[in-house]
């Protein structure tokens, strides 16, 4: 009973240290917006059920044609009215037809997820948000709350699902649009409706009285929902809308308000889990400012909110689709939208589909023409922030009516980025000058259009400037001036990225290189070894019994309890010898699987631990008790990675630890310190100076171990991680004369041995984040070759199973411009995968090699066979070249890395001076021929003065990953 208890308790503690935000506004408000919201200003958003069928006046077609003249909660009654008497002529008694019977005729035939992830790429929208549920109660996704839903019947698809993967696949932040929080008050309930039949509850809820209030498992219910496709769905975004507010405004009853609450705590805590930073909106008072986003349905905030906001409306003043319609006018969408962005504001624009799933050409067409515009005029809208003042002058809101062009002909409004301030006008006025109210202060010294060409007469006058237009106009709906204060703003700040480097990796580089840097006794290149410097990318993989879930990692038993007295281990190592080789049962192992992923993610070589510090060998060895041989009756696992390796046209390695712990157990203290405490086997305090030298017996039979496994496997590449006292002569002209060699078998982790150690032929620095620009520069003007190991998942090196971290990748977008850097400076990148002790790998690993697939497909030739140059003194994103240089690969950086403060030990991947929203800079370019974005071909305005090159930064591609200019000469 105590041992439960404990078991209780540690739950308890654990759950507690995961979930970050409970439900008090202080928790709720303390989740900053993210930066991809804040800086994507652009989303789409679609209305789409069963009413697009009837398509009748609007998307409340299922309450209205319910209509009872004795409801009293009826508003307009003559136009509610109209809904039922249009109902009943065209489809009949509503106790015959009802809403319900509309769903087999929603068939969605024609639906393209694709059509629109490519639509709203091409908007220029950062995120999208798929129709999940509206206030009918008729779910688009394969639900289990809701059993009425187009999975099951209707169109019988997953829609969601369909638009989450199309969205993601071409790198749009994708959520969901909810608006079932007014569903336990929508529909009325009457005998001569089909909504009194118990049958229908699943779509039309419980009967209910008009007046009645919410229940408790209304909001119940309402709550699953959004949690369901939290967990389901992991959405970036999720759109909740103002029908949720209902319950405490008219019967104040607090049961939704209650369940918005633990939703956004849920689905915050989630994010963490996922490494992913989201955002939920919320209208009417259904929340409080300053928690998530509030959203005012096309109405303008006052003055300039600090906290980022948003106003969403629809492309045609329909909400969804009610025939063919004409469009608003794109002028009033893009006045509103300019407004919304000068005030930290974002728009989210509706579209309404057919019930095929067909859009028309009126809505189509306003996405493309914002994408056009935003083409043009993007630089000053994306990433960009308000300035000192929204401006001047009236502009409409997009809610229409007889305000829709009731605006300042006058009226400017101003953003600004990198230090530049961006003006909008709205009329291009007749005499060629526009007036920019209160721009005088910025004191700008250079005015270019937007879209056009050359710079910009401009005079003063008190605190506007005057500024001469050209007799051509340069765009069209709203016209926008770049202001700068410096013309030679490129060559300083390259001059900036430059000092910024030097000084982030210590400024010297000329001094001594750390000991992983090192190249002591460099072998020549075999002519067999080339391949290495081309590869690129190759796959570590750390497997043993130390993959063990609740072991964590095997540097346990060398690592003291904090502030113990006298040192103990976190982990004895007697009891990790007793446990760890017992867990490890490699019941799943299926290499091939690993492998044949990790080929088409793009690795070109792979090194497995045949065996780790803790001395447990992967192969049925001769030499030691502690491995397969014994405890999985002989199973050899390297000889299926090797098969596995060699059927994928990949190169084999091994990794080997000159150290073993179990075979060295006699002879060391097992604190890894120079200190005098430690433990010895059993954790029992041992002294340093007690340790007895180790006998060379033990070492001859580890060598003979390490003999063993070149002479089954014939490797390509032997990775040393403490070396042995070994020669060339022993090691690859005897078993693979191709074979090449890391520098970590030039010490031994646990004090000096007698004997020659062998040569290397590459360096091996390990962990990106600790790479420092003066020493890899040494590494280049040596012409030395050289790997920078990392780890995938959030466990280490080895896999364990604290707080879900082993399950969890980092940041994919982050390890692509890992690998973009680093091939930069003209390293390879071995990036550490960490199997679980059965031989499964998480899902996530799987997920994030398809996309590394994915971007491989077009930008493999950006990484291998590559060169670098120019980085980071010559350019502020990282260059690799083809081998004879007349092709350039700019390797764009990913936009949704943003904010300095909040890239953590990624910082490294940037400079400062070269963080995403920047302009790419490249000093001394020769004369170019093209510059082409390589995924697509589609050519990329570019600005080339004096050998200084400019290109806007695009925004990340498919799956969210960097994009990559391609630039020939």
């Amino acid at each position: 009973m105590k041992k439960a208890l404990f078991i209780t308790f540690l739950f308890i503690v654990s759950v507690k240290s995961i979930a970050q935000y409970d439900t008090s506004h202080e928790s709720i408000a303390s989740y900053d917006v993210p930066n991809w919201y804040s800086e994507g200003k652009l989303g789409i958003f679609m209305h789409l059920s069963a009413f697009t069928v009837p398509a009748f006046k609007n998307e409340w077609y299922a309450t209205s044609m319910y209509y009872a003249e004795d409801n009293p909660n009826i508003r307009h009654k003559e136009w509610t009215k109209s809904f039922r008497d249009h109902h009943e002529k065209t489809y009949g008694p509503l106790n015959e037809f009802g809403y319900k019977d509309f769903i087999p005729m929603f068939t969605l035939e024609k639906f393209d997820a694709d059509y629109y992830a490519d639509l709203v790429k091409k908007s220029g929208a950062a995120y999208f948000a798929a129709p999940a549920v509206h206030h009918d109660g008729f779910a688009m996704w394969d639900s289990k709350v809701i059993e009425w839903n187009a999975k099951k019947m209707g169109p019988k698809r997953d829609v969601v699902r369909e638009l989450t993967n199309a969205m993601r696949n071409k790198g749009i932040k994708t959520g969901v649009s909810t608006h079932y929080g007014r569903h336990w008050k929508y529909y009325t309930f009457r005998p001569e409706f089909d909504t009194w039949d118990k049958a229908n509850e699943g779509l039309y809820g419980k009967r209910r009285r008009d007046t009645d209030p919410p229940r408790p498992e209304d909001a119940l219910k309402w709550e699953h929902v959004l949690n369901e496709l939290i967990d389901n769905y992991q959405p970036d975004y999720i759109f909740v809308d103002g029908g949720i507010c209902d319950g405490y405004t008219e019967y104040k009853k607090p049961y939704f308000r209650d369940a918005l609450y633990r939703v956004v705590a849920h689905y915050y805590n989630k994010s963490k889990e996922w490494n992913q930073d989201v955002v939920l909106s919320w209208k009417r008072d259904a929340m409080t400012k300053g928690e998530a986003v509030y959203d005012t349905e096309g109405i303008l905030e006052d003055g300039i909110p600090k906290r980022p906001w948003q106003a969403h409306f629809t492309v045609n003043g329909s909400w969804s689709y009610v025939g063919e319609k004409p469009a608003t006018s794109m002028n009033a969408i893009i006045r509103s939208f300019v407004d919304l962005v000068s005030r930290n504001g974002n728009l989210l624009l509706n579209i309404g589909p057919r019930p095929d799933g067909t859009l028309d050409k009126n809505q189509e067409n306003v996405l493309l023409e914002l994408g056009q515009w935003l083409a043009i005029n993007g630089e000053g809208i994306t990433k960009s922030t308000p300035w000192n003042t929204w401006g001047a002058g009236k502009l409409n809101s997009l809610r229409g009516g007889s305000d829709l062009n009731d605006y300042d002909r006058n009226a400017v409004r101003y953003t600004q980025k990198n230090g530049n301030l961006y003006a909008w006008f709205v009329t291009w006025p007749e005499n060629g000058k526009v007036t920019l109210p209160i721009a005088g202060n910025y004191n700008a010294k250079n005015i270019v259009p937007l879209g056009g060409k050359g710079t910009l007469k401009f005079s003063k006058n008190g605190d506007n400037l005057i500024v001469e237009l050209p007799n051509e106009k340069f765009g069209q709906y709203v016209w926008g001036l770049k202001l700068s204060k410096d013309e030679d703003e490129p060559r300083n700040e390259l001059q900036e990225v430059a000092a910024a480097a030097v000084a982030m990796s210590g400024g010297d580089e000329s001094g001594p290189l750390p000991t992983r840097y090192k190249t002591e006794k460099p072998l020549p290149f075999p002519k067999g070894g080339e391949w290495f410097k081309k590869a690129g990318l190759g796959l570590f993989i750390h497997w043993g019994p130390a993959s063990v879930a609740d072991i964590e990692d095997v540097w346990r038993i060398r690592q003291p309890v904090k502030n113990s007295d006298p040192l103990r281990p976190k982990v004895t190592p007697q009891y990790y010898y007793d446990h760890a080789p017992e867990g490890f049962t490699a019941e799943n192992y299926d290499a091939k699987k690993w492998i044949e992923a990790a080929a088409k993610a793009g690795f070109k070589y792979s090194v497995l631990t045949s065996k780790h510090h803790d001395g447990y060998a992967l192969w049925p060895s001769k030499l030691s008790d502690l491995g397969v041989s014994t405890y999985l009756q002989g199973r050899d696992l390297l000889q299926p990675y090797v098969d596995a390796l060699r059927d994928n046209n990949m190169k084999v390695g091994f990794y080997f630890s000159g150290a073993d712990w179990w075979q060295d157990r006699d002879y060391m203290n097992y604190y890894f310190s120079r200190g005098k405490e430690g433990w010895d086997f059993q954790g029992k305090p041992y002294p340093q100076n007690a340790v007895k030298p180790l006998p060379m017996k033990i070492v001859e039979n580890k060598k003979q171990m390490a003999f063993e496994v070149m002479e089954r496997y014939r490797p390509d590449l032997w990775w040393w991680d403490s070396g042995l006292p070994v020669t060339y002569e022993e090691t690859a002209l005897k078993y693979n004369p191709n074979m090449i060699f890391n520098n970590r078998g030039n010490w031994y982790h646990d004090g000096k041995l007698k004997g020659k150690y062998p040569g290397s032929n590459f360096a091996t620095p390990e962990g990106f984040h600790s790479l420092e620009w003066k020493h890899v520069k040494q590494l280049i003007k040596t012409n030395t070759p050289w790997e920078v190991c990392m780890t995938f998942q959030r466990s280490g090196w080895f896999y364990h199973g604290r707080n879900g971290l082993g399950d969890q990748t980092a940041a994919l977008e982050d390890i692509m411009y890992a690998l973009a850097r680093v091939r930069s400076w003209q390293g390879n990148l071995l990036l550490n995968i960490s199997p679980r002790a059965d031989g499964t790998l998480p899902d996530a690993v799987y997920t994030d090699f398809e996309k590394m697939a994915r971007w491989m497909e077009w930008g493999q030739a950006a990484v291998y066979n590559t060169k670098g140059t120019h980085f980071p003194e010559k350019s502020n994103v990282p260059i690799t070249t083809s081998q004879d240089n007349k092709v350039w690969y700019l390797h764009a950086r990913p936009g949704q890395q943003s904010d300095a403060n909040t890239w953590g030990k990624w910082k490294k991947i940037y400079y400062t001076g070269t963080e995403p929203g920047k302009p790419i800079r490249v000093t001394e370019v020769p004369k170019v021929t093209s510059v082409k974005l390589l995924r697509t071909g589609e050519r990329i305005d570019y600005s080339l003065k004096n050998g200084n090159l400019e290109i806007q930064n695009p925004d990340a591609g498919p799956d969210g990953l960097h994009e990559v200019i391609e630039i020939k000469f």
